[in-house]
């Protein structure tokens, strides 16, 4: 219950955050969100496997048998996991730095309405995305409480085994490095 309703929480704060920049700021996240996305499925396998050599191995959770991950190895689908969220992370940052120097495109006049709920849409996409990819990532570790509150959250399992095609290719992006 309190998984769903912070995922809910997030997605509406998207959506809202979204609608007050509107759809050409929004538009300029989005790419920066795919630049990131592509750099970090690069760097991903490299950086993953420099931290398998530097970390210890982890423990598989118990119920990582059932999940959409069984046949993985689960210490290389952590660190290449691992990997790309610093890898992305620093990508967005910088990435969101140049969009602030970009302020005075948010002046350009245009029709106010669709931009704001457009705006809206896309940011309420990427807060999915994000939090599915967390979700897919989080289930791998080996904490009671966590495995709990995925297990008891509608949301959070319909995110994971339902989003259509996108599984599969985090899955391939973080064992194989693309």
């Amino acid at each position: 219950m309190i998984l769903t309703t912070f995922i809910i929480l997030i997605l509406m704060g998207c959506f809202i955050n979204g609608h007050r920049r509107g759809l050409m700021t929004m538009t300029l996240m989005l790419g920066t969100y795919i630049v990131a996305w592509i750099v970090a499925r690069q760097g991903a396998q490299l950086i993953g496997s420099w931290l398998k050599s530097l970390l210890p191995s982890i423990g598989t959770p118990a119920t990582f048998s059932e999940s959409l991950l069984a046949n993985v190895n689960s210490n290389l689908f952590f660190y290449n996991g691992i990997a790309f969220m610093i890898i992305f992370t620093i990508v967005s940052i910088l990435c969101h730095w140049g969009i602030r120097q970009l302020n005075w495109i948010k002046r350009i006049p245009v029709v106010g309405t669709v931009d704001k709920i457009a705006g809206g849409l896309i940011s309420f996409l990427i807060g999915y995305l994000i939090i599915y990819v967390v979700l897919l990532i989080m289930q791998l570790f080996p904490a009671g409480w966590w495995q709990m509150q995925i297990a008891n959250s509608e949301l959070a399992r319909f995110m994971i085994n339902q989003t259509p095609g996108i599984a599969h290719l985090v899955i391939d992006t973080l064992v194989q490095g693309g």
